[in-house]
């Protein structure tokens, strides 16, 4: 059996896979609902933008899971990672002051 494993590949993507020997895939994240949902939590607070967008992602630390598309992608798991915390307005300016103040021309 361990013969015809190594024969078909089976063993060699097992061992890629579950060693993360070439990283882990992102998933596709629809910009559109991520929008909605932003919107949902900010109302008129902020204006949602894929800019404000990118940048709550990156908070979460969800820019290395999550890649943004046009299309329709929708599972429980985006929800929940996208609002297991929930930042104010105030923390995402004072980051993005952060990252704009470590950028130097």
């Amino acid at each position: 059996m361990n013969n015809t494993l190594r024969k078909n590949g089976w063993l060699g993507r097992y061992l890629a896979n579950n060693n993360n020997v070439y990283g882990k895939k992102k998933q596709r994240l629809s910009g559109k609902l991520v929008g909605v949902i932003l919107e949902d939590i900010y109302g008129d607070e902020v204006c949602v933008d894929p800019d404000f967008i990118n940048t709550y992602l990156e908070m979460q630390g969800l820019d290395d899971k999550y890649y943004l598309t046009n299309g329709k992608t929708f599972n429980k798991d985006i929800v929940f990672d996208l609002t297991e915390w929930i930042p104010i307005v105030e923390e995402i300016n004072e980051y993005q002051e952060g990252k704009t103040k470590k950028k130097r021309f």
